[in-house]
């Protein structure tokens, strides 16, 4: 799952599992992707608590409301709007500091399911009081891995029409840094397809989707 890879065997010719029938019989997979995607939706992806196997890996970024968000993106979606991302945040007594080591939140509305199992980088900037979203984006970033959120076991493609999701990142701030920090998302598809911002970006990189800034020597209060 962390992988969002699918294989298809013949368990009966090939026990071992040394031939992957997937490239050559697509037909086959679609209906056993089919079957197992159905079996997902029942088990893995229940919102249920007191049934579903998966539920303690799911709140975490499963909201129960709709979240209060610190600092809000403007006109940033995704495929053809029907994810919103809301903005960003600190997470719980969280204090951004230079060499801070830090989990930044970032904030997701599903307007309608998606099909593209996004996979999220988080990338961070110090700005100065005249900074501007479509000001270039310098090398020097400090980006987070990409990846699938909760590692692969929640992708995208699993969240549902009306909920709120609560994407985590870990950052370390270099200790140099000073000022405000500009913070920016990249989304890829399965197929390496870099979503392009529908809000601002900066001049060099239309890919980096701008959801805001936040002040260093800024802290996060406890949650309820």
């Amino acid at each position: 799952m962390q992988s969002n890879l699918y294989e298809l065997y013949d368990l009966k010719a090939d026990p071992w599992e040394h031939t992957n029938l997937a490239p050559k019989e697509p037909s086959a997979m679609k209906l056993m992707r089919t079957a197992l995607d159905q079996w997902l939706e029942r088990v893995v992806y229940a919102r249920n608590p007191e049934f579903n196997q998966a539920n303690e890996r799911i709140k975490d970024v499963l909201l129960a409301a709709a979240p209060q968000v610190p600092v809000a993106a403007t006109g940033q979606t995704l495929d053809n709007e029907k994810i919103s991302i809301l903005g960003i945040g600190l997470a719980d007594h969280a204090k951004l500091a230079p060499g801070a080591h830090v989990d930044l939140h970032v904030y997701f509305q599903v307007n309608q399911r998606t099909r593209q199992a996004f996979r999220f980088l988080l990338a961070v900037w110090p700005v100065d009081a005249s900074w501007k979203p479509t000001d270039p984006a310098p090398a020097t970033m400090v980006r987070s891995n990409l990846r699938s959120t909760a590692d692969g076991f929640f992708t995208s493609d699993r969240w549902r029409e009306h909920e709120y999701i609560r994407e985590r990142f870990s950052i370390t701030i270099p200790p140099d840094w000073t000022g405000r920090i500009a913070v920016g998302l990249v989304a890829s598809t399965e197929h390496a397809e870099k979503a392009v911002a529908t809000g601002a970006a900066p001049a060099n990189d239309p890919n980096l989707i701008i959801l805001g800034t936040l002040p260093l020597g800024s802290s996060a209060p406890a949650g309820p």
